[in-house]
Order: C-alpha cells, then sequence, then structure tokens
C-alpha cells in the first residue's frame, strides 16, 4: 500500500475496509494498524465526510484522490489528523484539498509538514497542475499554514478564502 513519509509523519490513505471499520470504532482500525491508541474520537461532521467516502471509494479502483488519509506521529504512533483530496484532478489538472489536525498537535508544524508532503505527492503526477484550498476567514491557523507552504490567496468569498499553488515547470 502506498504511505506517504517525512521524517516526523506517515500518512496513510485508508481503503474502504479501514474507513468502514474507523467508523465502527477509532479504537479498532488503530489496532488494525498497529498504532498507539489516541483517544480522539471522530466528529459527527467527520463520520458523515467518511460515510460519503467509504461508499464512493468501494468502487474505484484509483481511490486515492476521494479517500481519507491518516497523518501519523512516527514518534508517537499515533493518528494526529487527516488529510484528504476532493475528487479527482478537474480537466485543468487541478484538485482541491482539505485537512485537519488534531487539537493537541496545533501549533507545532505537523500539518505544515504533511500538506508540503502532500503536493509533492499531488505534483509528482504529470496530470496535477495546480492544488487549491478553501478556509473560514476565520480560521487564522489554516491560512498561515496555506502560506507557509507556497499556496497564494486568490479568491474571496463571503465567508471563505481560496487559495492556490501551480505546480513549478
Amino acid at each position: 500500500m502506498i504511505c506517504v513519509e517525512t521524517n516526523e509523519l506517515l500518512i496513510k490513505p485508508l481503503s474502504g475496509d479501514d474507513i468502514n471499520l474507523y467508523l465502527k470504532s477509532e479504537k479498532l482500525l488503530e489496532k488494525k494498524l498497529g498504532l498507539n491508541y489516541s483517544n480522539e474520537k471522530l466528529s459527527y461532521e467527520m463520520k458523515k465526510m467518511l460515510a460519503e467516502i467509504s461508499q464512493i471509494i468501494e468502487f474505484e479502483n484509483d481511490y486515492l484522490w476521494d479517500t481519507n488519509w491518516l497523518i501519523i506521529s512516527k514518534k508517537e504512533n499515533i493518528i494526529i489528523g487527516g488529510f484528504l483530496f476532493k475528487g479527482s484532478p478537474n480537466k485543468y489538472g487541478e484538485v482541491e484539498v482539505g485537512y485537519s489536525i488534531n487539537k493537541s498537535f496545533r501549533n507545532k508544524g505537523y500539518m505544515r509538514n504533511a500538506l508540503m508532503a502532500m503536493l509533492k505527492w499531488a505534483f509528482s503526477k504529470d496530470y496535477v497542475t495546480s492544488i487549491v484550498a478553501e478556509t473560514r476567514k476565520d480560521n487564522i491557523a489554516s491560512q498561515k499554514v496555506l502560506t507557509k507552504v507556497g499556496m497564494k490567496k486568490y479568491r474571496t468569498t463571503k465567508e471563505y478564502f481560496w487559495y492556490k499553488i501551480n505546480k513549478k515547470r
């Protein structure tokens, strides 16, 4: 199975079976993957999103663009967050990303590290030309992460800022 790795992190995509196990119990998935228990509970919103993802990826060969990727601390051997692409790149080669990090791991550089690794992975695909992300206007921490990885604000709506980075040629 594919895994994106940094010095501090493992970033692993979940299969449909893994997602279904995660929905039953966080501890069951952690046990299956040989991880220490994180004592983090999935939010209602995350459970709803994972349920939708599990139905999508069940029928896909190239599910990596539609699944949740776990962000795992190598040092502590626990899940510290999640990352996802919001579907395959569009006809222009653009793909949207989303992410979250557990509260106790915020402001420590983990999300920047994970996002940089996933940008590199996505840009290694010939057909990916740009990556975008939206963040709420009040989510200053996310805006800082996006800026630190080189993304630039390019659009504003009533509630959101949109950031983008293009593949270097």
